[in-house]
């Protein structure tokens, strides 16, 4: 049943798979109080859905696909690793997908050159899908951001918490029992549901 459920989820969605108006804002965004020299930095790429619209994780679940951000190539910056705040859950008849909506923030880590000086601009194209009940929507977006080196910049600040990266790693013990992973979470922990990053564990695996 739930196979059936989710070939005709992805056949109403994959229908209009056709380009329109875009119903998430998209900005890429500074996120670091100093910008200097040799120096590591964090950019962010912020996506604002409107309402009843979400974008994907990067573990989708059962279906969908993550945003993406293709960075030009700078020879006065490094791009590196990315940071996903924690996302929520939604059970669409049962395909389950790990989802962002409202005012999300993906991180990107870089490292600016040690011989940059002045202004330096970054830019790339970020891709996204945006769905809602009526189906799903490939979006794209060419972003920019310039940033004063060893000067003052405008900075958005997160909040850490979001970022699973960004806190200390809870100590848990699992076990598979009958092919089912057993995570045991202390009872201090403000972990509430866990999300597992690869689509090899089941979506409904989420406590």
């Amino acid at each position: 049943m739930r196979i059936l459920a989710l070939c005709v989820l992805l056949l109403g969605r994959l229908m209009p798979l056709t380009w329109a108006a875009a119903h998430t804002e998209v900005e890429l965004v500074n996120l670091s109080s100093n910008v200097i020299a040799g120096q590591p930095v964090r950019l962010g790429l912020k996506f604002k859905c409107e309402p009843n619209y979400h974008i994907y994780w990067k573990n989708v679940g059962d279906a969908g696909t993550p945003p993406s951000l293709t960075w030009k190539e700078n020879p006065d910056v490094k791009f590196g690793g990315i940071l996903w705040p924690a996302p929520h859950l939604l059970d669409q008849k049962g395909v389950i997908n790990f989802v962002h909506s409202d005012e999300t923030i993906i991180i990107f880590e870089a490292k600016v050159s040690s011989t940059a000086t002045n202004q330096l601009k970054v830019e790339g194209l970020a891709e996204w899908l945006e769905c809602n009940e009526s189906g799903c929507f490939p979006q794209e977006k060419q972003v920019s951001l310039t940033l004063n080196v060893g000067g003052k910049n405008d900075f958005t600040e997160i909040n850490p918490k979001l970022y699973a990266d960004l806190n200390p790693s809870i100590s848990t013990t699992a076990l598979i029992v009958d092919n089912h992973l057993l995570v045991n979470i202390p009872k201090n922990s403000l972990l509430k549901k866990w999300f597992p990053e690869r689509p090899f564990i089941s979506a409904y695996s989420v406590a």
